[in-house]
């Protein structure tokens, strides 16, 4: 089955996810959005129509205010059809006019999995994971809160034990790595990188975590990755868009399909 997850953060997002709990998150630029309003998130599923139990979702990043009705529209859709749910963002974006704050988001949806980054409200996409500092008690404590409300708390993190033992310490059950610098690595470079990563990945495993990995993913990169046999969801990012626009969407979507498989 496949999962399409719609994002709002000056983009919007699509995601599919197959039944081995990989994932697909191809980011929609700004200029989608006429679009998306013109034929309602369930317009995202027409491009993994081909696929038996199609299962829909939302991510969120929570800093721009859009319509409420659209997350909980897609949210409801998910709860009626025993969907699996992501909503990303940051938890210390508190409540702030109409929007009700990340961690209300996530009490009132109840998704099955919230990932948090460590993004500011002017970036406009991660580009580093969570390192320790003053905000780890206040940390923790919310990790424990969304916990009551998900299956999965996953945080955005580096690719270095470090990182996964702190991801550890604040109590989640899931991460995801940043794998930016990966992607701007060539093929050539991108062996011994890998090495290193999937020792990584060996040690977050042998911790009983959810493996995630995500960022600047994309047809040519992505391969070398799945073939480690150890990532549980990836992400990918603006590059989907880009390849459709040469490619097709329909075509773009089933190359990745087949690569997740």
């Amino acid at each position: 089955s496949l999962i399409i997850i719609i994002k709002s953060k000056r983009e919007f997002t699509k995601k599919c996810l197959n039944h081995n709990n990989y994932s697909l998150i191809p980011i929609f630029k700004i200029f989608f959005l006429l679009i998306f309003f013109s034929f309602k998130p369930i317009w995202a599923s027409e491009g993994c129509s081909s696929e038996n139990n199609l299962r829909v979702g939302l991510i969120k990043n929570d800093f721009i205010d859009y319509k409420y009705y659209l997350y909980y529209e897609i949210g409801n859709y998910a709860k009626e059809n025993n969907l699996e749910f992501n909503i990303e963002g940051n938890p210390f974006n508190n409540e702030k006019g109409s929007f009700r704050g990340y961690e209300n988001l996530v009490k009132d949806i109840k998704p099955y999995q919230a990932t948090l980054v460590p993004d500011e409200d002017n970036q406009i996409t991660s580009d580093h994971g969570w390192i320790k500092g003053d905000h780890d008690e206040e940390l923790k404590l919310i990790i424990e809160r969304l916990h009551e409300d998900c299956s999965y708390v996953s945080m955005f993190i580096d690719a270095n034990l470090e990182s996964v033992d702190y991801a550890l310490e604040m109590g989640v059950n899931s991460v995801e790595i940043y794998t930016g610098p990966y992607a701007k690595l060539n093929k050539d470079e991108r062996v011994s990188y890998i090495e290193e990563m999937h020792e990584i990945f060996k040690y977050i495993k042998s911790n009983n975590l959810k493996l995630n990995a995500g960022h600047d993913l994309n047809l040519e990169n992505l391969p070398e990755l799945i073939d480690l046999n150890i990532i549980d969801e990836v992400s990918i990012g603006h590059a989907i868009i880009t390849e459709s626009l040469i490619h097709g969407l329909d075509n773009v979507l089933s190359q990745y399909i087949k690569i997740i498989k």
